[in-house]
């Protein structure tokens, strides 16, 4: 018993373990070019906004590719959300910024299932790491959202374990609908630059809230 117990926590550590390289792996994926190119892509697109001050369509076009394109592009998501309803509105602003994201959350999430089967063979064809075992999983696509980095190292994370699309999806565009909401209202009220903050602040307390219910619902199915 005492060996069985103790290859049991072997093989719980090894799979943190292996859970924290991967983590880490796309948390360096998403940073590494942020610190690199994040000046110098933030620059092009104040430039392309200024450019086309006035014209609605083609900053919603603006702000839409390059929210759709975060997983690629070192870009600060929140302050862009705010910037569309800065510039366009809390209606127009929020679809801009829902779509975009949600675009978003879904490129990252098939980028991690087209590398599910790679990254098995690199860490463990019977790794816990990646596998779909965890039903909740999905759940932290709408936890982590509102969270920089995390936000897009989550959804590739959902397709390396190859959750299920449907309640990935479910969760991805819940939580994005509340991120957006939040940053494009406070963006619409006040100052885009000045907007980041406040919102962030509001978004962690939805997310904070959103874990503590996840909780409660969890207890009540194990009762």
């Amino acid at each position: 018993m005492v060996y069985s117990y103790r290859k049991s926590l072997n093989t719980n550590d090894a799979m943190k373990y292996k859970q924290l390289i991967v983590w880490t792996t796309l948390a360096l994926i998403v940073l590494i070019p942020f610190f690199i190119f994040e000046g110098s892509v933030n620059a092009k697109i104040n430039a392309l906004l200024s450019e086309n001050h006035g014209n609605a369509l083609a900053i919603a076009a603006i702000l839409f590719t390059a929210l759709a394109l975060d997983i690629f592009l070192p870009v600060p998501s929140c302050l862009l959300s705010a910037m569309c309803g800065a510039f366009l509105g809390p209606c127009i602003g929020f679809l801009t910024s829902f779509l975009a994201m949600t675009a978003n959350g879904f490129a990252g999430f098939f980028i991690g299932r087209s590398f599910s089967s790679l990254a098995r063979g690199l860490i463990g064809g019977n790794s816990g790491a990646l596998d779909s075992a965890a039903s909740r999983g999905p759940f932290m696509l709408f936890i982590l959202r509102p969270v920089p980095v995390l936000a897009e190292c989550s959804s590739v994370y959902a397709g390396l374990r190859r959750y299920p699309f449907r309640k990935s999806a479910l969760w991805l565009t819940c939580g994005n609908a509340a991120v957006s909401a939040v940053y494009v209202a406070i963006g619409h009220l006040g100052r885009a630059s000045d907007s980041p903050l406040p919102a962030f602040a509001t978004v962690i307390i939805l997310s904070g809230l959103g874990f503590l219910c996840g909780k409660i619902v969890d207890k009540k199915r194990d009762r």
